[in-house]
This record gives structure tokens, sequence and C-alpha cells, in this order.
């Protein structure tokens, strides 16, 4: 199993535990982004680690923040396709939010909804804005895990929810609070 990795902001999520390229800062462009989801694909997993604003009203106004800073639209997202990727992680802020409603009083599709419906096989996705140093130890223990699972992403992301909550430093648990662990959720097609 092998993985894009794309990355934006100072992270170090970069070095995954799973063998693959990354894509960091303004390297992560929308040009880029096209490029790699023009199949065929040679990796399974595709990271995207940036943050996303879901504002209710118009989809032109919920986006994913690029690595130069610009934005790509729920509406310019939901023309990609991820169709081949056996999981699609979304580790930033809030990806998993839906049930904004447009100006038309419609409900707006959330970005991991948008993705999945594209194509994914499985996506993971954060509810509420996540800690940067828990999800860094939350995706580097889910990937170790994803291995072992044999591509089961929710399996894995329990696997590493329960590591991350049991984990231990000088003596207390810094991530037992559900803020640190519980943010994400994995959907199945």
């Amino acid at each position: 199993m092998s993985c894009a990795t794309w990355c934006a902001g100072r992270s170090a999520a970069c070095n995954g535990a799973l063998p693959g390229e990354g894509f960091a800062d303004g390297a992560f462009t929308e040009t880029r982004l096209r490029s790699v989801l023009q199949g065929p694909l040679d990796y399974a997993v595709l990271h995207v680690g940036t943050h996303f604003s879901l504002r209710a009203g118009n989809v032109l106004r919920s986006f994913l923040v690029l690595g130069d800073g610009s934005h790509l639209t729920l509406d310019t997202l939901s023309a990609l396709h991820f169709s081949g990727l056996d999981l699609v992680t979304l580790s930033g802020c809030q990806t998993g939010l839906g049930g904004a409603v447009g100006e038309d009083g419609r409900e707006v599709e959330g970005l991991s909804a948008i993705v999945q419906r594209a194509g994914a096989r499985q996506v993971i996705a954060s509810l509420w804005q996540v800690e940067d140093r828990s999800t860094a130890a939350l995706m580097r223990r889910m990937y170790e895990a994803l291995v072992g699972t044999h591509g089961d992403g929710a399996l894995a992301l329990r696997q590493a929810q329960l590591s991350i909550l049991d984990q231990s430093a000088a003596g207390t648990r810094p991530y037992s609070h559900p803020f640190y662990w519980a943010g994400f959720t994995a959907s199945t097609r």
C-alpha cells in the first residue's frame, strides 16, 4: 500500500508511516492535486492535511486551503475524481461536517461526502477543530495500523484512537479527553 500525501502549512505529517510522496506548502497546488488525481493511480491512499471551512449559504464560500494560500471551493472540489483511491484521509479541521444550508434552502454537502461520492472507497474526516499534535500522532498510528487491518480504514482509525486514549507521558494521559481522539469518523461506500 502506498500513499500520496498532500500537506499544507508547517506539518511534520508529510513524513508518513506509509511510503509515498509528500507535497507541502507551496507544492500543494490545485494543478498538482488535479494531476495526481488523473489516472491511472499508482497509490491507494491520499492524505490531505490542510484547513477546511464549511460556511452556510453558498458552496462558493466553503473551501479547502491550498499550500500557496489559495482556496478550492466545494463547487470546484465536486468536479474532481477520487475514483481508484481506497482511502482518502482529510485530517484538517471540520472536513467531515456537512449540513450547511444553501441560499436556495438545499443542504450543502460536506467535503468528505463529496470526496466519497466522487469515487473514494473510504474517507476519514474530522467533525470539529482538531489539535495538531494529537492529530499527527493519531494519523501516524492509524497508518501504521492500516497495514495490519488489510486496508480497513475504520478499524485502523479505531485502533489508533484506542492507542491515543491510552498513551501516557510523565505519568499522565495527555490525550485521554475525547477532544483529542474522537473527532475523526470513517465512512465507506
